[in-house]
């Protein structure tokens, strides 16, 4: 007997909701049997099907984004998880696009972001910092901030704009952590937005300044060294009726940097203090 098309794609769906339920099996088996190829090679498979289901803005989505969530607190593919999110949002030139036949929905990047953004948020701000777990959940909290870098610079500047009242308290908030990785997460995702976006950042130009300047002074890990000095330098693409005020207190707090015991972190503060310098001119 011939079956209806209402049929046909009940038994589809159910097909694929079965091979999900399959790849959800295969990657929690990989994952407690323990080799690190195993859990790379599950997190690969992962990311890849979650980012098909995306891009049809299928029902199990937000299902596959939690699993690959639960993971930003493993140590082997904690970071290999969170910087997965620019592959979800990503066009990919080799599968998964319009040469490849690939199903995409129109605004599936703002529909995805808009789903995850508050997931992120939620669990940034209800984490537990308690000891002995301190350590491992900052590291925890940098993923999910890497994972919102990733997103943020694919994403419709509209679209930021509508929740970037969210964003700032988060990232403002980290850069007070000790742990190196937070820093790190939260000083790319400033940076991409100063890049991106430097008339919203305008009114946290004095906050994000004093933060920045703080972090010259980290000694745990020369890449926050670094990065802070970068940051420093973008401030210059805010407006310079903003900055002419701190002019003189940057240049002078750069003229110590220096003096760094690293030589690219010299050489990135001879840069910045170089782009402060014309500042207003």
């Amino acid at each position: 007997m011939k079956r209806s098309f209402e049929e046909r794609c009940i038994e589809t769906n159910d097909n694929q909701n079965q091979t999900l339920d399959n790849v959800s099996k295969v990657f929690e088996k990989k994952r407690k049997a323990g080799a690190s190829s195993n859990k790379t090679q599950c997190m690969t498979l992962l990311i890849w099907t979650t980012k098909a289901l995306a891009q049809r803005n299928t029902a199990r989505t937000m299902d596959f984004v939690d699993l690959i969530m639960t993971q930003f607190g493993v140590a082997e593919i904690g970071e290999m998880a969170a910087a997965g999110f620019s592959v979800l949002m990503r066009e990919s030139e080799e599968v998964l696009n319009s040469a490849s036949h690939a199903i995409t929905k129109m605004m599936y990047k703002q529909r995805f972001f808009l789903l995850v953004l508050p997931k992120i948020v939620n669990a940034f701000k209800t984490m537990k910092l308690d000891e002995p777990q301190e350590e491992e959940n900052q590291n925890r909290k940098a993923n999910y901030l890497t994972a919102l870098a990733e997103m943020l610079v694919l994403i419709h500047k509209q679209v930021l704009l509508a929740q970037f009242s969210n964003l700032m308290p988060l990232l403002l908030q980290s850069l007070h952590s000790k742990v190196s990785s937070l820093l790190l997460s939260a000083l790319s995702a400033l940076l991409n937005l100063i890049q991106d976006a430097p008339d919203l950042m305008d009114s946290y130009a004095d906050t994000l300044l004093d933060n920045f300047l703080s972090l010259l002074e980290f000694k745990g890990n020369m890449s926050v060294r670094l990065k802070a000095v970068t940051c420093i330098g973008s401030l210059t693409l805010l407006p310079s009726p903003t900055l002419i005020p701190m002019k003189n207190r940057v240049i002078k707090s750069l003229c110590h940097t220096l003096d760094d015991r690293k030589r690219s972190v010299r050489t990135a503060a001879a840069k910045a203090r170089s782009e402060w310098c014309i500042v207003g001119t």
